[in-house]
């Protein structure tokens, strides 16, 4: 048994833990600390900003686990658990702002990742001019299969915009989802659109269904 440390990132970060290897059975395994990570620190350590198009500037993560492994088998998979605490992490998506995501997360298995039922995210404000508010995400998954989302909604012109559940797989061809509006303040939303004498009144409610493809929506 030993004590490990490791440091990462252009800003260290000091991860640190014990671990036990067994020279017999090849099996490595041992326990991550407790850490919190910033929000500005996650971006330097992934490259969130260029494969993602994600810049994390506000909020940290806390992070804490057990790990499992036998490095000299190939395809290396890695048994244990992690805690993963999301604490008003903030940025830009894209073009979109969004701020607040909070949230307890846990993984049953590290690599290749899999999410425990039922993960719970909220998020205070997403987007700008029509905002969406009060966001609250259920989902769980696995790496090499698909994200299920079980819940997803947000508080949108004075009304609701939500999803029905679906399934997500990155590797599909097509992932189709249906967005569901409940009475949308349709004079709110004139307000935000840059067009001259462009006035609307009344409520909106009803269903959008949306393909995602390889070459777009």
């Amino acid at each position: 048994e030993a004590s490990w440390t490791a440091s990462a990132g252009t800003t260290p970060q000091i991860f640190d833990g014990k671990a036990v290897y067994k020279r017999d059975s090849g099996e490595l395994s041992g326990t991550l600390n407790p850490v919190s990570v910033q929000g500005r620190t996650l971006s330097a350590l992934f490259p969130l900003k260029k494969n993602a198009d994600l810049d994390i500037t506000t909020g940290a993560v806390d992070l804490a686990g057990t790990f499992l492994t036998y490095p000299s088998v190939s395809p290396l998979k890695i048994d244990g658990s992690l805690k993963i605490g999301v604490k008003g992490i903030g940025g830009l998506w894209q073009d979109y702002p969004f701020t607040g995501i909070k949230g307890d997360l846990s993984l049953t298995q590290l690599l290749p990742w899999t999410l425990a039922k039922n993960q719970n995210l909220t998020a205070a404000v997403i987007g700008t001019g029509i905002n969406l508010t009060d966001g609250k995400l259920t989902f769980d998954g696995q790496q090499n299969s698909s994200v299920a989302v079980k819940e997803a909604s947000f508080g949108m012109a004075g009304g609701t915009l939500s999803v029905t559940p679906f399934k997500w797989t990155p590797a599909a061809k097509e992932n189709a989802v249906t967005v569901k509006l409940d009475n949308i303040d349709l004079g709110m939303l004139a307000k935000v659109v840059d067009a001259e004498g462009f006035a609307a009144e009344g409520t909106l409610s009803g269903s959008l269904p949306m393909s995602f493809t390889k070459k777009g929506i």
